[in-house]
């Protein structure tokens, strides 16, 4: 009766914990729905980069402005003065020191390049996953976490596989990996948020590549935050001359 009583209670536990899985498209649409929340976003931004070949780091400050999926301006204020407009298919640069300025079709990138994901918010960290098939491994019992696997759909990719490490209470992306064709690590990206009201707001993003020569250290700090406060499409105009 023991014995039976409790093959009865595994069976009640592994038949609910096998219809309560989730998918990978299931941790995705979470993530997406924090990320719905922001309309428009305002950050100073600090970014420290050092690598092998260079003894000194470089800094970089500016302010980031987005706006929906497809609006990001980014103005440069040192170590050059350099504002950058992105608007749907199109980006604006300009440099404030010379007065050179030009602007990019994206969308024709994007088809000479085969990446979709050119464009669009530096923010979004799951914009590259639409270009790959998915697979989700559970981590944990009392500390879940999940861990999403992208193969790339394109055969001629870059990449062999990337792998989101997802935090399972506040649905955000904690860590990035991505590996080259012969599963070597080519960059990893460890990712921290600010809650602001009810919305998980990247506030700085760690990350170290394999470039030619060594590897290059990258710290993206993000300050003064603002979510929502209204910011007007003018900011975003792009002007073609």
């Amino acid at each position: 009766m023991k014995r039976i009583f409790s093959c009865l209670l595994f069976f009640l536990f592994f038949t609910s914990v096998v219809f309560a899985a989730p998918s990978a498209q299931d941790i995705i649409s979470k993530i997406r729905q924090n990320q719905d929340k922001i309309k428009d976003m305002s950050a100073k931004v600090v970014t420290i980069i050092k690598s092998d070949k260079e003894g000194k780091a470089l800094e970089q400050k500016g302010v980031i402005l987005t706006k929906g999926k497809d609006k990001v301006r980014i103005m440069m204020e040192t170590p050059m003065r350099q504002l950058t407009i992105t608007n749907g298919n199109k980006m604006y640069i300009e440099n404030k020191d010379t007065g050179q300025k030009f602007v990019q079709d994206l969308q024709k990138i994007r088809e000479k390049t085969g990446q979709k994901n050119i464009g669009g918010d530096p923010l979004d960290q799951t914009k590259i996953l639409d270009t790959f098939y998915l697979s989700l491994e559970e981590k944990g019992i009392f500390k879940k976490s999940y861990i999403i696997t992208g193969v790339p759909k394109d055969t001629n990719s870059l990449f062999g596989k990337v792998k989101f490490y997802v935090d399972a209470s506040s649905y955000v992306p904690t860590k990035l990996e991505v590996y080259d064709t012969d599963n070597k690590l080519l960059t990893k990206s460890e990712v921290e948020y600010k809650k602001i009201g009810d919305i998980w707001v990247l506030s700085q993003n760690k990350s170290w590549l394999n470039v030619p020569g060594g590897k290059m250290d990258v710290v993206m700090k993000l300050e003064d935050i603002r979510v929502n406060k209204g910011i007007p499409d003018s900011e975003f105009v792009i002007k073609e001359e």
